[in-house]
C-alpha cells in the first residue's frame, strides 16, 4: 500500500502551504549535502531532518526545528531557502490529533516556549539514538539499560535535543506518544509513513500521507539563487588562495553565507508579495 500511496501523492504548492497547515503537522526533509548522506546511510532512510508546524494565526505560521539549536522560523521563508540551497525533497504530513485543536494548540505553544534556546546534544546521544534502532543491538541496549516496561513512565532529558527528539518530545508532551516512550529513540524516518506502526500515536491521532511540497511556482527565484552561488563558486575556484586548507574552507563558508544572506534579503520583498498578495 505504501508504494501505491507514494505514486498517487498529491503535491502541495509551497505558496499555499500556510493556508492549509495546522499546528502539529510535520515537515520531513531529504537533503543533498554530505552530512545528510551519512544520516541516510546509518538510518537506512530517505529522510534526514524534520520539523513541526506551529500556527499562531493565519499570517503567523512557523516551523519549530532543531538546527544547531531550537529555532522557530517563518514557514515559507525556511522551506524556500532550504530547498534553494540543499533540498532534494520536502513533504508534509498533516496531523489529525484525536483531541480538541484549541487545547492542543495551547499545549504546543507552551512546549515551544519551554524548549527555545536549549543546547545541542552530545555526539554520544546522537550515536546511541541511531544504533538503538538497529535490530541486532536493540536487545543488548535494552538489557544494559535494565529494560523499560510499557506501563513505566519515562522522564526525558530535554536539556539536549536533536530534530527528531524535539518532535517526539512535542508529541509526547501533548499526549500523542505513550509515557513509556523515550524521545531519544526517534529518528527522522520514524515520522514517515513507513514507520507509522512504530510511532504508534495515541488517543485516536493519525498522520496523513506524505504530500510532496512543490516549488514550481517559485522555480525562477530558486534557479536564480542557485546560478548566482554557482557563479561565485566558479570565480573563487579560479583565484589563487594562499593559506591552509582549513582557512580556505572557512573563507568559502563565510563568503557563501554572506552571499546567501544578500540574495535572500534581495528577493524577500518579491517572495512576500507572491505569498501574501493581499498585503
Amino acid at each position: 500500500m505504501g508504494c501505491a500511496q507514494s505514486r498517487l501523492r498529491t503535491r502541495v504548492d509551497v505558496r499555499s502551504l500556510e493556508s492549509i497547515v495546522q499546528t502539529g503537522d510535520l515537515i520531513l526533509f531529504s537533503s543533498m549535502h554530505a552530512a545528510s548522506h551519512v544520516t541516510k546511510c546509518f538510518t537506512a532512510s530517505t529522510w534526514d531532518h524534520c520539523g513541526i508546524i506551529v500556527k499562531f494565526s493565519a499570517k503567523h505560521v512557523f516551523i519549530l526545528e532543531y538546527a544547531g539549536g531550537v529555532f522557530l522560523y517563518p514557514l515559507f521563508t525556511r522551506l524556500y531557502t532550504y530547498y534553494a540551497i540543499q533540498g532534494r525533497e520536502i513533504v508534509l504530513r498533516r496531523l489529525l490529533p484525536g483531541q480538541e485543536r484549541g487545547v492542543m494548540q495551547r499545549r504546543i505553544e507552551k512546549f515551544v516556549y519551554s524548549v527555545l534556546g536549549n543546547k545541542p546534544p552530545s555526539i554520544e546521544e546522537i550515536v546511541v539514538a541511531v544504533l538503538k534502532q538497529e535490530s541486532f543491538i536493540t536487545p543488548i541496549v535494552s538489557r544494559l539499560a535494565g529494560g523499560t516496561k510499557k506501563d513505566d513512565e519515562v522522564k526525558d532529558d530535554l536539556q539536549t535535543l536533536f530534530c527528531s527528539k524535539l518532535i517526539a518530545a512535542a508529541y509526547k508532551d501533548i499526549g500523542l506518544l505513550g509515557k513509556h516512550r523515550k524521545t531519544s529513540d526517534f529518528l527522522p524516518k520514524h515520522f514517515s509513513v513507513q514507520y507509522d506502526d512504530y510511532l504508534d500515536l495515541q488517543g485516536g491521532a493519525l498522520l496523513g500521507p506524505e504530500l510532496p511540497v512543490s516549488f514550481d511556482s517559485v522555480s525562477a527565484e530558486v534557479e536564480k539563487i542557485k546560478q548566482t552561488i554557482a557563479e561565485d563558486e566558479r570565480q573563487c575556484a579560479s583565484r589563487p588562495f594562499h593559506g591552509s586548507p582549513r582557512t580556505y574552507v572557512r573563507s568559502r563558508t563565510r563568503r557563501h553565507q554572506m552571499l546567501l544572506a544578500h540574495l535572500i534579503s534581495c528577493s524577500h520583498s518579491l517572495i512576500s508579495c507572491m505569498l501574501h498578495p493581499w498585503r
